[in-house]
């Protein structure tokens, strides 16, 4: 059970790291074309990257009680 929780974890933190890729992908395209939505996309991408480091320090926190 616990590994799969570990798996789990990780496999989100993934996710949320390819999501702010993409929104930085997109927030590029935006600045390219002079739209002033491209903020929107820059903060988005920042939130899903800490969503995705938070999930990190939840697996490691974990390993760490599990010693």
């Amino acid at each position: 059970m616990k590994n799969k929780r570990n798996k789990t974890n990780k496999i989100i933190a993934v996710l949320y790291y390819l999501t702010a890729i993409c929104f930085y992908a997109t927030m590029i395209m935006y600045f390219i074309s002079k739209d002033n939505n491209a903020v929107v996309f820059l903060c988005l991408g920042s939130v899903f990257v800490c969503l995705g480091s938070m999930y990190l320090k939840k697996d490691k926190k974990r390993k760490n009680e599990e010693k």
